[in-house]
């Protein structure tokens, strides 16, 4: 008992001199002293400077306790002057007795005014690199090893720190907390720089192998991208620091943020992970869910990755909860689309399973949720190549919802497919630009190339409106830019019109640009089309070549099945049975430059068309071998409208007539801008005709053209270095037969030549339909003497330069406005001085004859010879074309001959012949007989009448006397009867110019008495 009450005084002793000890060091010892001291051990260990500036406490109850304020650590070399670290005041708390048994229990830390600033030079090296080697280490080769070893590295020298002494330190941390915090972080490589200011930080308990509980809150302000706002970041976390090992039963992040380059211009986003794990040791991370919401979406899911930091893999489920996708777009900042159903779209869901490796992607399983609607499918890509595979099925899509709604004038009909015109809306191209991009392969052809693809999409039922697919089940396998399509047959519904697709095999090179389709056949209600398809040159000038069979096509009922989807405008028809069957087959070739037809064999409606077309369009070349049937082309024309009474029909350019400054005047006197647009037009149009190379050759077995029928038609076109040449042209029309030779020569100044025929061609319901004149007729005949020749393009230039000479007949004929027998019984007569005549009146004639002789524009008919039973009549005169007048004189007289055709010539007969005058415009010629001249004629009838005189006194001298009396007598009372009839006109005011006529009579009469008065005296 003794010795145990000697330890426990002695223990006590112990006691109390160590409190007085403590006591004394307390009051003694000044922590303040040993600043220096302090500043040079971190200054030796990091090559830092510490800088205490504010006063050190110690406390030493109920813990012993340490409080700095203004305590900061310097900056890495190169860095700046601003330190690595700063705290505005910093305090922490030790248990002393756990020291005794080998533990460091840490009480709260508490850290007020917090500024950190980290940063990376633009070489890449941070200004904390120093601070995790040791002072004898290599730091710079430390700086530049990668990141990823170098983790590797610090966790192996934190293994071996604590396996190579005795046994570690037992080490707790009561918590941590933290305010004011300001960290900065700047990467000068990579241009960014982001602010982390006004933080809080919390942590709970840190106890080797148990977890701690962490929540800290930041406002941030990023530059690149703009935006700012404010995170927070809680959770329980428990690590292993020596396995390099981290875990989180829970972990909550959420986000407000703001800014121009975030969608919508704002963001409220949470992400919530459970069962969060990290292993560094085996680079795998992973969590059994997280749940990500923002934007009115919610996304859950779980994942797995592995080699997370040497090349990342990753697997996993993403699923979007049902949501409104409307709502999220809008919340997005992207306007939605506006629909048909406004709840379309209003209840989406997905479910992707996927599975990533370096430079792959295979997405086994997709699922998509539209409304009710149910896609499927899976997807594999290879990132690094491409290489990719697609499958979708889908039982029944209706997209009729989810289609803009028409607006109300397009009710029950179908959305037209806009197209503006070339060059509308567009920046202009210029040569250069536009070689360029003929030059530059497309970026798609290049992908293309390399592309490997296996694609099956397989759609049951797909309804678009009034249109309903059915079928549809493409597959389609591609390996390095060659790509097979497998057969395809589909079924398309439009309304209650049934269209079937049905392809055979189709073919794709990518490396030779060309592909071919092996068979098509499109069957629809307004007809089928069929054949093979063949394509070279894809990019640079595509050519396209096809053997097609047309299947009674009714262009009409395509228009109409059309509708407003690819409006379809076909020509006016007074047919409307025209255009509806369509048949045969032909081949097709197609390129930029032009257009080929080839081996036609077409029924178009009831005309066959046999043979071959070739138009280059660039090089302007126009070949052409065709062979048409009976073309009754007045069925595919317009019906015709009859003008109503009193309107007068527009005046067109060639109403107009050049003034003295060549441009063109109107009938009202108006001058148009014309002339010029005219002459730049024909200056395009002879460079064109002296570019262009043509061979059109065309035969018709029988034309309907307005109401005429033309047969046996024989054309030939052809063009070549500006001469344009028509041979043959020949047809039969009217009964009768026309051949005709023309050319152009455009290579200079434009010169015209043309040599017609013409046989037996009726006139009358020509000249009825074309030149309105109701009973003329006859049968024309038309010979060349010499060739008619003229210059330039317009109808002036024709007038002024016309020459030539031709033969003409018209036989068995009728010429209108004009009775010559009922003019020759008015003027015997003589009840007026000048007569006229009516538009209502005609001459029926056996035969015409004639030689018309132009010059310069002069046409001459000085052998005119008219023969009709019982009258004959000659003429001679001209018309003049640059002035639109004529000037012709025909002479009638009666004959006792009843032969027209064929009878005695007009020169054959002699008497007083009637002087018909014809003058005036050529639009409205005037047909008139002069009195005066008709008395000339009877004057110039005496010398007739001397002759029989001279004859009787050969034959019978008695007799002279009688005759000459008689024949006094008669031509002295043929005088009077015309001074009475010219008088008794003047008296009347019948006729113009009447006076001027009486007197010429009255010059007339006196002559003729003059003239009897002497025959009298002679005998």
């Amino acid at each position: 008992m003794k010795l145990l009450s000697f330890f426990v005084k002695f223990f006590l002793v112990l006691v109390a001199l160590a409190l007085t000890a403590l006591v004394v060091f307390v009051l003694l010892f000044d922590p303040n002293d040993y600043r220096d001291r302090v500043s040079a051990l971190v200054r030796e260990h990091t090559g830092r400077e510490l800088i205490l500036a504010g006063p050190l406490e110690l406390s030493w109850f109920p813990w012993l306790a340490v409080e700095a304020g203004n305590v900061s650590l310097g900056n890495a070399s190169g860095f700046g002057n601003q330190p690595m670290v700063s705290v505005r005041s910093v305090s922490a708390e030790l248990r002393i007795l756990p020291l005794l048994f080998g533990e460091i229990e840490v009480g709260t830390v508490n850290l007020a005014g917090l500024d950190l600033r980290l940063n990376r030079d633009a070489e890449g090296r941070s200004n904390w690199d120093d601070l995790l080697v040791s002072r004898g280490g290599d730091a710079a080769s430390s700086s530049a090893e990668p990141a990823t070893e170098a983790r590797r590295v610090r966790a192996t020298d934190r293994k071996n720190t604590d396996t190579a002494g005795s046994e570690p330190f037992q080490f707790s941390l009561e918590g941590l907390q933290a305010s004011d915090v300001h960290v900065v972080w700047e990467d000068r490589a990579a241009g960014t720089k982001y602010v982390f200011e006004d933080g809080q930080l919390a942590v709970g308990a840190v106890r080797q192998g148990a977890p701690l509980d962490l929540e800290t809150e930041f406002a941030f302000a990023l530059a690149e991208p703009a935006m700012r706002g404010r995170f927070k970041l809680a959770g329980r976390l428990a690590f292993d620091l020596a396995a390099n090992q981290f875990a989180s039963p829970r972990l909550t992040l959420a986000l407000r943020a703001q800014g121009a380059s975030i969608p919508g211009g704002e963001a409220q986003v949470s992400l919530a992970l459970e069962q969060l794990r990290l292993d560094l040791e085996r680079e795998r991370a992973s969590a059994s869910a997280f749940l990500l919401q923002g934007y009115k979406a919610r996304v859950s899911g779980s994942f797995s990755a592995r080699d997370i930091v040497s090349g990342p893999s990753a697997s996993g489920v993403v699923e979007l909860q049902p949501c409104d996708a409307k709502a999220v777009l809008h919340a997005l900042g992207v306007q939605p689309p506006v629909t048909s159903a406004p709840d379309a779209m209003t209840d989406v869901s997905a479910t992707v399973r996927f599975d990533y490796a370096p430079h792959h992607l295979r997405v086994p399983f997709i699922r998509l949720a539209v409304d009710g609607t149910i896609l499927e499918g899976r997807v594999s890509a290879q990132l690094n190549k491409p290489e990719y595979a697609l499958a979708l099925s889908c039982p029944a899509l209706d997209l009729t919802p989810y289609l803009p709604p028409l607006e109300p004038a397009q009710e029950g009909r179908e959305p037209s497919l806009s197209t503006e015109p070339a060059g509308t809306g567009k920046d202009s191209v210029t040569a250069e630009d536009a070689a360029s991009e003929e030059s530059a392969e497309p970026e798609w052809v290049q992908l293309a190339r390399g592309l490997s693809l296996d694609l099956h999409v397989a759609l049951d039922d797909l309804r678009a409106r009034n249109i309903r697919l059915r079928g549809l089940d493409l597959t389609a396998r591609g390996h390095h830019g060659v790509v097979a399509v497998e057969p395809l047959d589909v079924r398309i519904e439009h309304d209650n019109d049934l269209f079937t697709l049905q392809l055979g095999k189709g073919f794709a090179d990518m490396h030779a640009m060309r592909a071919r389709w092996d068979s098509i056949a499109l069957h629809t209600p307004g007809g089928g089309i069929s054949g093979s398809v063949r394509a070279t040159n894809l990019t640079t000038q595509p050519e396209i070549n096809a053997d097609l069979a047309l299947e009674h096509l009714n262009l009409r009922t395509l228009a109409e099945l059309a509708g407003d989807l690819m409006p379809v405008s076909l020509p006016e028809t007074s047919d409307q049975e025209v255009l509806t069957d369509w048949h045969g087959a032909l081949t097709l070739g197609y390129s930029p430059a032009g257009i080929r037809l080839e081996d036609m064999d077409l029924l178009l409606d009831d005309t066959t068309v046999l043979g071959r077309a070739d138009v280059d369009w660039e090089q302007e070349r126009y070949d052409a071998q065709l062979r048409l049937g009976k073309l009754d082309l007045d069925r595919y024309l317009p019906a015709k409208q009859s003008n109503h009474a009193g309107e007068t029909a527009p005046e067109s350019v060639m109403d107009r007539k050049p003034d003295d400054t060549g441009t063109a005047v109107t009938k009202a006197g108006q001058t148009g801008d014309v002339g010029r647009e005219s002459s730049n037009a024909r200056k395009e149009l002879l460079e064109r005709l002296r570019r262009m190379r043509a061979d059109v050759r065309l035969e018709a077995e029988a034309l309907q053209y307005d109401g005429l029928t033309l047969s046996d038609i024989h054309t030939g076109l052809g063009v070549q270095g500006g001469v344009v040449r028509l041979e043959p042209f020949a047809l039969d029309v009217e009964q009768g037969h026309v051949d005709m030779i023309w050319e152009m020569d455009a290579a200079g100044q434009v010169q015209h030549q043309c040599i017609p025929t013409i046989k037996g061609v009726r006139l009358g319901r020509l000249l009825k339909r074309y030149a309105g004149i109701d009973q003329a007729g006859g049968t024309l005949s038309v010979r060349t003497i010499e060739p008619l020749t003229w210059e330039g393009l317009d109808v002036e230039p024709l007038k002024r330069t016309l020459s030539g000479s031709l033969g003409f007949g018209v036989r068995d004929g009728e010429y209108p406005g004009l009775d010559l027998f009922a003019m020759l019984a008015v003027v015997d007569s003589l009840t007026k001085a000048v007569l006229e005549g009516e538009e209502d009146e005609s001459t029926k004639f056996g035969e015409i004859t004639g030689t018309l002789v132009a010059d310069q524009g002069r046409i001459h008919c000085d052998d005119l010879c008219v023969k009709a039973p019982g009258l004959r009549a000659g003429g001679e005169g001209f018309v003049n074309l640059p002035d639109n007048r004529i000037e012709y004189l025909v002479r009638a007289m009666a004959v006792q001959d009843a032969s027209g055709q064929g009878g005695a010539g007009c020169d054959e007969f002699y008497g007083v012949p009637m002087p018909l005058r014809v003058s005036g415009t050529l639009d409205n010629p005037r047909y008139w007989v002069s009195a005066e001249e008709y008395a000339a004629s009877i004057a110039r009838g005496a010398v007739g009448l001397v002759t029989g005189v001279v004859g009787g006194i050969l034959d019978g001298g008695g007799q002279v006397g009688d005759v000459i009396e008689g024949g006094a007598q008669s031509v002295q009372g043929a005088v009077e009867s015309i001074v009475d009839g010219v008088v008794d006109g003047a008296d009347q005011g019948a006729t113009e110019g009447s006076d001027a006529v009486g007197g010429a009579v009255d010059q007339g009469r006196e002559a003729v008495e003059d003239f009897i008065d002497g025959l009298e005296g002679l005998f």
